[in-house]
């Protein structure tokens, strides 16, 4: 059973129909497979959640950080990194020892999620549904289709979580090793 459940948006629209909205319908699901099991969405999935009633019927339903207003639309203001390590940070918060997730993403966003979560300790595993759709009108440029997607992926997204991932790890050694390090490789 996972520690808890993380719902990650794809975009910034929630219509139905919409990609965020078959997220939220996923989240429902593993919410009833595991009822006792925290989940932590973002907002676009929060959102959907509320205004379907459904945030009324479960006990730990949290969101991860608060919409801002964005230029087309509302936009988390936060991004997969800030979003798992927000999860961690309320689950925490809540007394959740939070070891193992459940990740609730679209299909071509769920690799990069499972790389974030273990660069921050996390163990998962995805609850995708087969649904692929892409929303052609999104304010957020890179989820209109697979081609940008894959290019935010290749030059943007995945050598930042690296890069991200490799800061944090050097933040945890000791000084002296750095210091050790830089002597020797300067």
């Amino acid at each position: 059973m996972p520690d808890i459940i993380v719902g990650l948006s794809f975009g910034a629209h929630t219509d139905e129909g919409s990609p965020n909205y078959h997220l939220a319908e996923a989240v429902d699901i593993a919410m009833t497979v595991f009822p006792e099991t925290p989940a932590l969405v973002q907002p676009e999935i929060g959102r959907i959640e509320t205004d379907r009633g459904r945030l009324e019927s479960y006990e730990q339903v949290y969101t991860v950080a608060e919409p801002i207003q964005g230029k087309n639309n509302i936009k988390p203001d936060v991004d997969t990194w800030d979003a798992i390590e927000k999860s961690l940070e309320i689950a925490e918060e809540e007394d959740v020892d939070a070891y193992e997730a459940l990740y609730v993403a679209h299909p071509a966003h769920v690799s990069r999620v499972m790389k974030t979560g273990s660069y921050l300790g996390l163990d998962g595993e995805p609850f995708i549904s087969e649904n692929r759709q892409w929303s052609s009108e999104d304010s957020q440029w890179w989820v209109r289709g697979p081609m940008r997607w894959a290019a935010k992926e290749l030059f943007l997204a995945r050598p930042y979580c690296h890069l991200k991932g490799n800061t944090r790890r050097l933040a945890s050694i000791p000084e002296e090793l750095q210091d050790i390090s830089q002597e020797r490789f300067s």
